[in-house]
Protein backbone atom coordinates (compact mmCIF):
# COMPACT_ATOMS: atom_id res chain seq x y z
CA UNK A 1 0.00 0.00 0.00
CA UNK A 2 2.81 2.41 0.77
CA UNK A 3 4.36 1.86 -2.67
CA UNK A 4 1.00 2.67 -4.25
CA UNK A 5 0.81 5.98 -2.33
CA UNK A 6 4.33 6.93 -3.37
CA UNK A 7 3.61 6.22 -7.02
CA UNK A 8 0.50 8.42 -6.75
CA UNK A 9 2.60 11.14 -5.12
CA UNK A 10 5.12 10.89 -7.94
CA UNK A 11 2.37 11.00 -10.55
CA UNK A 12 0.79 13.99 -8.79
CA UNK A 13 4.12 15.83 -8.73
CA UNK A 14 4.68 15.12 -12.42
CA UNK A 15 1.22 16.41 -13.24
CA UNK A 16 1.83 19.56 -11.21
CA UNK A 17 5.16 20.16 -12.94
CA UNK A 18 3.50 19.69 -16.33
CA UNK A 19 0.98 22.42 -15.47
CA UNK A 20 3.59 25.01 -14.46
CA UNK A 21 4.56 26.13 -17.98
CA UNK A 22 0.89 26.82 -18.76
CA UNK A 23 0.58 28.93 -15.64
CA UNK A 24 3.75 30.79 -16.53
CA UNK A 25 2.48 31.53 -20.03
CA UNK A 26 -0.76 32.79 -18.57
CA UNK A 27 1.07 35.01 -16.08
CA UNK A 28 3.22 36.43 -18.87
CA UNK A 29 0.14 37.09 -20.99
CA UNK A 30 -1.66 38.81 -18.10
CA UNK A 31 1.46 40.88 -17.38
CA UNK A 32 1.74 41.91 -21.04
CA UNK A 33 -1.91 42.94 -21.11
CA UNK A 34 -1.48 44.90 -17.89
CA UNK A 35 1.51 46.73 -19.34
CA UNK A 36 -0.46 47.37 -22.50
CA UNK A 37 -3.37 48.87 -20.55
CA UNK A 38 -1.11 51.02 -18.38
CA UNK A 39 0.69 52.29 -21.46
CA UNK A 40 -2.63 52.99 -23.12
CA UNK A 41 -4.00 54.84 -20.11
CA UNK A 42 -0.87 56.97 -19.96
CA UNK A 43 -0.88 57.76 -23.65
CA UNK A 44 -4.56 58.58 -24.00
CA UNK A 45 -3.91 62.05 -22.61
CA UNK A 46 -1.90 62.81 -25.75
CA UNK A 47 -4.89 61.86 -27.93
CA UNK A 48 -2.80 59.22 -29.65
CA UNK A 49 0.22 61.34 -30.59
CA UNK A 50 2.64 59.16 -28.64
CA UNK A 51 1.07 55.93 -29.85
CA UNK A 52 2.97 56.21 -33.12
CA UNK A 53 6.25 55.80 -31.21
CA UNK A 54 5.30 52.33 -29.94
CA UNK A 55 7.34 49.68 -31.74
CA UNK A 56 4.96 46.72 -31.20
CA UNK A 57 2.32 47.11 -33.90
CA UNK A 58 -0.48 45.42 -31.91
CA UNK A 59 0.20 47.67 -28.92
CA UNK A 60 0.37 50.71 -31.22
CA UNK A 61 -3.03 49.98 -32.77
CA UNK A 62 -4.56 49.24 -29.37
CA UNK A 63 -3.23 52.57 -28.12
CA UNK A 64 -4.56 54.47 -31.14
CA UNK A 65 -7.97 52.80 -30.94
CA UNK A 66 -8.47 53.65 -27.29
CA UNK A 67 -6.89 57.11 -27.45
CA UNK A 68 -8.97 58.18 -30.41
CA UNK A 69 -12.06 56.10 -29.52
CA UNK A 70 -11.85 54.61 -33.00
CA UNK A 71 -12.38 50.86 -33.17
CA UNK A 72 -11.17 50.75 -36.78
CA UNK A 73 -7.58 50.61 -35.51
CA UNK A 74 -8.43 47.35 -33.72
CA UNK A 75 -8.85 45.51 -37.02
CA UNK A 76 -5.09 45.92 -37.60
CA UNK A 77 -4.27 43.82 -34.51
CA UNK A 78 -3.00 40.38 -35.48
CA UNK A 79 -4.10 38.28 -32.49
CA UNK A 80 -7.82 37.60 -32.56
CA UNK A 81 -8.41 37.74 -28.78
CA UNK A 82 -6.47 41.02 -28.50
CA UNK A 83 -8.53 42.40 -31.38
CA UNK A 84 -11.79 41.65 -29.55
CA UNK A 85 -10.41 43.14 -26.33
CA UNK A 86 -9.52 46.28 -28.25
CA UNK A 87 -12.94 46.51 -29.86
CA UNK A 88 -14.66 46.07 -26.50
CA UNK A 89 -12.64 48.87 -24.93
CA UNK A 90 -12.61 51.27 -27.89
CA UNK A 91 -16.30 50.88 -28.69
CA UNK A 92 -17.31 50.47 -25.03
CA UNK A 93 -19.26 47.34 -25.95
CA UNK A 94 -18.87 44.29 -23.73
CA UNK A 95 -20.44 42.04 -26.37
CA UNK A 96 -17.00 41.84 -28.02
CA UNK A 97 -15.69 40.24 -24.81
CA UNK A 98 -17.81 37.16 -25.46
CA UNK A 99 -15.89 36.56 -28.70
CA UNK A 100 -12.61 36.08 -26.78
CA UNK A 101 -11.67 32.40 -26.73
CA UNK A 102 -9.46 32.27 -23.62
CA UNK A 103 -11.55 32.38 -20.46
CA UNK A 104 -9.11 34.45 -18.35
CA UNK A 105 -8.85 37.13 -21.02
CA UNK A 106 -12.62 37.08 -21.48
CA UNK A 107 -13.06 37.63 -17.73
CA UNK A 108 -10.53 40.49 -17.79
CA UNK A 109 -12.46 42.10 -20.62
CA UNK A 110 -15.82 41.72 -18.89
CA UNK A 111 -14.28 43.12 -15.71
CA UNK A 112 -13.86 46.46 -17.45
CA UNK A 113 -17.62 46.95 -17.67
Amino acid sequence: MRTYVRSNDTLFKQQQQAKKPNRMKLLIKVFNLAVLFVATATLTHAAGDNCYQIQNSDAKYFCLATAKNDGNYCYQISKQDDKYMCLAVAKRDKNYCYQISKQDEKNMCLGKF
